[in-house]
């Protein structure tokens, strides 16, 4: 039997994105526990190419990678971006295991049609998790 309530904590967005990361092994820590579901994740470090992290949904849902060294110390790479997910109670779970992470998060809010909330990660890169309709 499927667990209905795990199934809908999945991300459903971003094929592919790329960050400049100062600590290779902080921000793949983060993002693997904020990223971490019941399906199967694939985590690649690759030290030998500049440090390459490669952190993939194996159903091909996201795939995220983490590039030592070129983060701007000062400023993240770039404005932000957004983890789409299927339901308001997906949205809240994320919510929870950001605050868990560390993550400095505002809270879930109603806008333009959308729930959502933000989040910075180790490096300061805004994230926005969000859930389409009223959810």
């Amino acid at each position: 039997m499927k667990n209905e309530y795990a199934e809908n904590l999945g991300i459903k967005g971003i094929g592919r994105i790329i960050l400049g990361v100062r600590d290779l092994d902080r921000s793949r820590e983060f993002y693997e526990g904020l990223l971490s579901t019941d399906r199967p994740t694939r985590t690649d470090v690759i030290r030998e190419r500049r440090g390459l992290c490669s952190i993939e949904d194996c159903r091909s849902t996201f795939g995220l990678r983490l590039r030592e060294g070129l983060a701007i110390a000062s400023r993240p790479s770039i404005e932000h971006f957004c983890f789409r997910t299927d339901s308001k109670l997906a949205l809240r779970a994320l919510h929870g295991r950001a605050i868990n992470l560390g993550a400095a998060v505002t809270s879930p809010q109603g806008v333009d049609g959308e729930w959502q909330f933000f989040m910075y990660d180790p490096d300061g890169h805004k994230i926005g998790v969000y859930t389409p309709g009223k959810g």
